[in-house]
């Protein structure tokens, strides 16, 4: 990609030379019926040692390609390793799981990425690529119900599951499903795994951590009273943090090493993934992540069954200050927590 100048004598000499890629190309198709998945994206991440990267040449999200009404797709790549990532347009199929080092080193371990097929590739310059047939496994779907402790179905309530993913990214997508009338359903289950879900009532401060399978299509789920915490933020010196802003807790919605620890995930250790509990029950927090004048903040509406954790950085690295389950009913005291902002 070049800067190009209109020049009335220069310009009648450009000569725009374009370096030599492979076609890639192929059908997206329904493992069971055989039936073309129209709209499916399919992206390609060559690998980090591929000695034929060209640099400013567009690759992974900013490329993806669609297949056709036939299924059909065609995405130009670089000779060498790499991976086609494709996610049907149907989010009923089911999620295969990488870690980020094994997309782009080839190598074990890192942060989680989903897609619903990791096709691996390595074509050699000017021999033509094989047309493939890509095959995407259609899940499970799963539709249960959601009740207090008396048995009365919850009217409106959010959930989290690990089938969520963001499509162009490849990771988890961290977003809330809602759920109304005391119904949930969820999708692309494989059959004989176990998925973990969150659930929350905010309204009613009622909550459940769940596992669902497709042993069980039509389970029923109490929610019961959340937990919650409390905890005295303190500076090096030991004296309060008060009127502090933005000390967050995370839940833990896959175990793990913190997602914030970049260096253990270049090693290739395994990641988890979480999220900023306050981002995701923001009516309830509203206002309320300001310590008082003694350093202290209650966290409330915790999911009972659900792992917490606060992330302190010390000297840039990211370190697990405390970690606990909360309880129905029951406040946890995470004692003091020294926090070095400087």
């Amino acid at each position: 990609m070049n800067d190009l100048r209109w020049d009335e004598k220069e310009s009648k000499k450009i000569v725009i030379k374009l370096d030599q890629g492979v076609l890639a190309h192929g059908t997206i198709v329904d493992a069971q019926t055989g039936k073309p998945l129209q709209n499916a994206a399919v992206q390609y991440i060559p690998q980090s040692n591929n000695k034929n990267i060209i640099k400013n040449v567009i690759t992974g999200w900013q490329g993806i390609q669609k297949t056709d009404a036939d299924g059909k797709f065609a995405i130009t790549i670089f000779p060498g390793p790499g991976t086609l990532v494709v996610h049907a347009d149907d989010r009923h199929y089911i999620l295969q799981e990488w870690g980020s080092r094994q997309l782009y080193e080839g190598k074990p371990g890192g942060w989680k990425k989903f897609a619903h097929a990791f096709q691996k590739v390595n074509p050699k310059l000017n021999e033509p690529m094989q047309a493939m047939n890509i095959q995407l496994k259609r899940g499970t779907t799963v539709k249960g119900k959601l009740v207090d402790e008396k048995g009365k179905p919850i009217p409106q309530a959010v959930f989290w599951s690990p089938l969520q993913y963001s499509s162009s990214l490849s990771i988890w997508g961290e977003g809330i499903e809602e759920s109304f009338g005391g119904k949930f359903q969820v999708n692309g289950l494989q059959t004989g795994k176990e998925y973990t879900l969150f659930f929350l009532d905010p309204q009613n401060q009622l909550g459940a951590k769940a596992v669902i399978s497709t042993k069980k299509p039509s389970p029923t789920i109490v929610l019961k009273p959340c937990g919650s915490a409390k905890v005295q933020f303190v500076d090096s010196d030991g004296k309060p943090l008060s009127k502090s802003y933005a000390l967050s807790l995370n839940m833990v919605v896959r175990p793990g090493i913190t997602k914030y620890n970049i260096q253990a995930g270049r090693r290739g250790e395994v990641m988890g993934d979480e999220l900023i509990y306050d981002n995701i029950a923001k009516d309830i927090y509203k206002g309320l992540l300001k310590t008082d004048d003694h350093g202290k903040i209650t966290y409330p509406a915790l999911i009972p069954g659900a792992t917490y954790r606060f992330i302190d950085f010390k000297d840039g690295e990211p370190t697990i200050a405390k970690e606990f389950v909360a309880q129905s009913s029951e406040e946890f005291d995470m004692g003091k927590i020294v926090v070095d902002f400087k």
